[in-house]
């Protein structure tokens, strides 16, 4: 069965107060653009297309932590159980394609290291022109080009607790861009 992309909406907004939203954010968040129930039933659905693409191959997961795309290469050179990896199907988990920058280099060092296959498992894509294309094998959400945060995306180290994934307020944009 081929994947169904769910594609948000460039004008899709539910307002905040619909939801339960920690009293710490008030005023931050513009709204919410994918509700937490939205995002477990999807990600059961990805799961489920994964497992109909890879089958009862093995595989080795791979997440990939926030950080700056020199700290990614400065880690990624002093990993020595990159071997551990070779011959085998991996999957890259991250939360969200901006660039494609880190993606292309982490993709392009697996393969370099002998990896069998590798596929893509994302939470969320930006629909943005990029200079670097990636491969989106699995994609949960893709939306508009809008600063989002939740549901592990943070700003600052904030609202990575948010059940939900909101796009931000101006003012909260404000309130904790030096934090």
């Amino acid at each position: 069965m081929a994947q169904e992309n769910i594609d948000i909406p460039d004008d899709f907004e539910l307002p905040v107060g619909a939801f339960d939203i920690p009293r710490c954010y008030d005023g931050d968040l513009k709204s919410v653009i994918i509700p937490e129930g939205m995002i477990r039933d999807r990600v059961r659905r990805l799961a489920k297309d994964i497992h109909e693409v890879i089958g009862n191959e093995q595989l080795a997961l791979l997440c990939v932590l926030k950080g700056s795309y020199k700290f990614f290469t400065a880690l990624i050179m002093g990993l020595a159980n990159l071997e551990e990896l070779r011959g085998k199907n991996v999957l890259v988990v991250d939360d969200i394609v901006d660039s494609g920058q880190t993606m292309a280099k982490l993709l392009h060092t697996l393969k370099e290291n002998g990896v069998k296959q590798s596929w893509t498992a994302l939470l969320v894509s930006k629909r943005v022109p990029r200079m670097i294309q990636v491969p989106e094998n699995f994609v949960a959400f893709r939306i508009p080009d809008k600063f989002i945060v939740g549901y592990g995306l943070d700003y600052n180290q904030k609202f990575r607790d948010l059940n939900h994934i909101c796009v931000m307020s101006s003012k909260g944009i404000e309130r904790y861009k030096n934090k």
